[in-house]
C-alpha cells in the first residue's frame, strides 16, 4: 500500500487543548479569502498598498467546531481567484498578515509560493479562534520595499513539539517547530498531496524521528498526534507511526488495518487495540487523529470520534517511525511496497500532508 502523507503534526502537553487542537487542523479547509482587496476605516502600514480581507469560519456553515480552539495555526490559500499575485514581490517577502483589530501583527510562515503558477500556501497563527464562530484577520501586501517576515517555529506554541511538511527534496523533513525535531532519514516525495507536497510511504523507507529530549514521552502525559493520509489500497496491520521500547515492553503503534484505523498501545508487554470501525475509501484524502489524555487514547477520522482504549501511554524515549515498525513480533506490520501503477496514481498511500 502506498501513502500519502500530507503534514504530520505532534504536541505533548496541554491535555485539555489536544482535542480541540486536533480540530483545528481541519479548519484549513474553511478560510475564505475575499476575491477583492476590502476598503477599510484603519490602515496598519501606509508602506503597504493592498489588503485582503480573510475570513476564519469556525460556525456551522464552515469547520462547525464546538470546542474550544484558542490560538491555532491555520492555512492560508492564494491564487488567482482570491490573490493579484502582480501586486505582490516575485518571492511573496512582502505578505503581512494583521489581527481584526488591524493593529496587531501575526506570526507565519510560507510553505509554498509560486509567483509563476499562482500559488501559495501560508499557515497563520490565528490567535483566540472560538467555536462556533467567525474570525477575521488581514493580509496585507504590495510593498516592493519589504523584506521578509515569516517566522515558522513563532507559528507554532511551545506545545507543539513537531511539524513536518514535507516539502524536502533528497535531505531529511525539517521540524517546523521551536524544537528542531529534525528527521533523521530521507523519505520519498510525493508532489501533488492534498497541501502542497507530502510523503509517500511504502515500508521499504520509513522516515525516522529523532529521540530527543523534547519528544521524550512520559508516563500518563498527554499527546496529540495528526496526519492527512490517503491510503492507496487496504493491507492488513499496516504502520503509520510507530514507537517502541523493547526493553520495558512500551509501544505506541498507529495505522490502518484493512483500510480501518486503528491505534494500539502497548504497556509492559500487554497490548490494547481499539475496535475496528469502517474502512476508509482508498485514494481519498482522509484527516487521522490520535489524543491521549486522562486514561483515555482516542482515535478521531474527519474530526469525527472513530474508536478509543482505555488505556494511559506508555514511558517512550526511543526513535520512532513514520510508514514503518520497529518490531518483528507487532500485530503491525510495515506498510508493503505497492504496485507502481498503485504508486503512480496515489501521490500518498499512506500518504502523508
Amino acid at each position: 500500500m502506498t501513502m500519502g502523507w500530507d503534514k504530520m503534526r505532534a504536541m505533548g502537553s496541554g491535555a485539555t487543548r489536544a482535542a480541540a487542537n486536533a480540530a483545528a487542523m481541519l479548519l484549513l479547509a474553511v478560510v475564505a479569502v475575499l476575491a477583492l482587496s476590502a476598503p477599510a476605516n484603519a490602515w496598519w502600514n501606509d508602506e503597504w498598498q493592498l489588503r485582503k480581507k480573510i475570513t476564519i469560519d469556525a460556525s456551522a456553515t464552515g469547520a462547525n467546531i464546538t470546542d474550544p480552539v484558542g490560538s491555532t495555526p491555520v492555512l492560508v490559500r492564494l491564487h488567482t481567484g482570491n490573490f493579484r499575485f502582480a501586486s505582490a514581490k516575485d518571492d511573496g517577502s512582502d505578505l503581512r498578515f494583521v489581527a481584526g483589530d488591524d493593529k496587531t501583527p501575526l506570526k507565519y510562515h510560507v510553505e509554498k509560493y509560486d509567483g509563476l503558477l499562482s500559488e501559495a500556501l501560508i499557515w497563520v497563527a490565528v490567535p483566540n479562534v472560538q467555536p462556533g464562530a467567525k474570525a477575521e484577520i488581514w493580509l496585507y501586501y504590495g510593498n516592493k520595499k519589504a523584506v521578509a517576515a515569516a517566522d515558522a517555529k513563532a507559528t507554532y506554541d511551545p506545545d507543539t513539539l513537531l511539524v513536518y511538511h514535507f516539502n524536502e527534496r533528497g535531505t531529511p523533513s525539517l521540524d517546523s517547530s521551536v524544537w528542531a525535531n529534525n528527521a533523521q532519514s530521507v523519505g520519498q516525495p510525493a508532489e501533488g498531496a492534498l497541501i502542497g507536497n507530502g510523503v509517500r510511504l511504502t515500508g521499504q523507507n520509513p522516515v525516522t524521528l529523532p529521540a530527543s529530549p523534547s519528544l521524550t514521552q512520559a508516563a500518563g502525559a498527554p499527546f496529540t498526534w495528526s496526519a492527512w493520509i490517503k491510503p492507496a489500497a487496504a493491507q492488513p496491520n499496516a504502520a503509520l507511526y510507530s514507537r517502541r521500547d523493547a526493553a520495558a515492553g512500551n509501544a505506541l503503534v498507529i495505522g490502518l488495518d484493512n483500510g480501518a484505523p486503528f491505534v494500539e498501545v502497548t504497556n509492559a508487554g500487554a497490548a490494547q487495540r481499539s475496535g475496528a470501525g469502517a474502512p476508509v475509501a482508498p485514494s481519498t484524502w482522509h484527516h487521522l487523529a490520535v489524543v491521549a489524555s486522562n486514561g483515555q487514547v482516542t482515535l478521531t477520522l474527519d474530526g469525527n470520534p472513530y474508536a478509543s482504549v482505555a488505556a494511559s501511554l506508555p514511558a517512550l524515549n526511543t526513535v520512532a517511525l513514520i510508514g514503518g515498525d520497529t518490531s518483528a513480533t507487532s500485530s503491525a506490520t510495515p506498510v508493503a511496497q505497492a504496485a507502481p501503477s498503485a504508486a503512480a496514481q496515489s501521490p500518498a498511500a499512506t500518504a502523508a500532508d
